[in-house]
């Protein structure tokens, strides 16, 4: 279970000032009780009076915030850690962005009706840092696969559908403080116009491909769930041996595809699998070579 917060307060720059009844139709989506549960103010004890927030009466080990715009939900989880308000698998979801981003400062378009969610990770999470964008996308496609969305991995961290692209995750690490933001198209992406690059993959939402009974909360839940679950097995696993078990998970596995690695001009290769720590392995003109930061795209995009 989880204790859902419905929390309006506002931060100048950061989020908008709303009235918690706002946000109860984003809150009350599947997979709650059919009922309204049983809401009440609460005041958050580093806001004071200014506080605007409702929450569930629920008891439970983590706590998920729903929030009206704000600039970006990373951008607010931060906000929350440094007002102690957000510990180990809490999380925040936001309904939309105004600022928000991808990997590399990349814009990411956050309409209304998506998740936009950032997770905070335990410290102990996984101790190989470098597998971590990787480890989270595993968590993802699995727990998306359980429910019949057979999304697949584009190493590291873009989530795909039928080569179209659904989903990104963003990785922030501040003083060992590790921040998970998933952002996953259910209802919208964005037009052909809005890619950064002839080279990006169009992209798409789960709707298209008719999964349209997925409300933003309820999915949200699940994959923190789930996702939690996934890294406490970790801790008792074999890491290379459950690294070699993503490779049929892979977008464009044993196919042909364009490499940028940002230190060599872009080449061709073809798409092996996922190394022991992380990495992507690729078969290229000079044999095998192993990249751990790079894009790749399909040599038909």
């Amino acid at each position: 279970m989880t204790d859902i917060f419905l929390w309006g307060t506002g931060a100048e720059g950061i989020a908008e000032r709303v009235e918690p009844d706002q946000l109860k139709e984003m809150a009350l989506g599947r997979g709650l009780e059919s009922n309204d549960p049983l809401w009440r103010p609460v005041s958050l004890i580093s806001e004071g009076p200014e506080s605007r927030c409702r929450v569930a009466a629920k008891k439970s080990r983590q706590s998920v915030f729903v929030t009206g715009p704000c600039s970006s939900s990373m951008n607010l989880a931060w906000y929350f850690h440094r007002q102690n308000l957000l510990s180990e698998w809490d999380s925040v979801l936001v309904s939309r962005q105004w600022t928000g981003r991808g990997q590399l400062g990349r814009e990411w378009v956050s309409p209304a009706g998506n998740i936009y969610g950032t997770l905070r990770l335990p410290a102990s999470a996984v101790s190989e840092a470098d597998c971590l964008p990787v480890l989270v996308g595993y968590a993802l496609i699995a727990a998306l696969k359980r429910i019949g969305v057979n999304a697949k991995l584009k190493w590291p961290n873009d989530l795909v559908l039928n080569s179209k692209k659904v989903g990104g995750i963003l990785i922030e690490d501040k003083g060992g403080v590790k921040m998970v933001g998933v952002g996953i198209n259910l209802t919208s992406s964005p037009p052909g116009d809005a890619l950064r690059s002839r080279n990006a993959l169009p992209a798409a939402c789960l709707k298209d491909f008719g999964h349209d009974d997925l409300t933003p909360l309820f999915l949200w839940q699940y994959l923190v769930n789930t996702g939690r679950e996934f890294f406490n097995k970790i801790r008792m696993a074999d890491l290379p041996e459950l690294l070699a078990g993503l490779t049929p998970h892979l977008a464009f596995a044993g196919s042909p595809v364009w490499v940028e690695d940002f230190v060599t001009p872009p080449y061709e290769a073809r798409l092996l699998g996922v190394s022991s720590d992380g990495g992507l392995q690729l078969l290229t003109s000079c044999g095998t070579t192993v990249v751990r930061s790079a894009s790749i795209y399909p040599l038909d995009v």
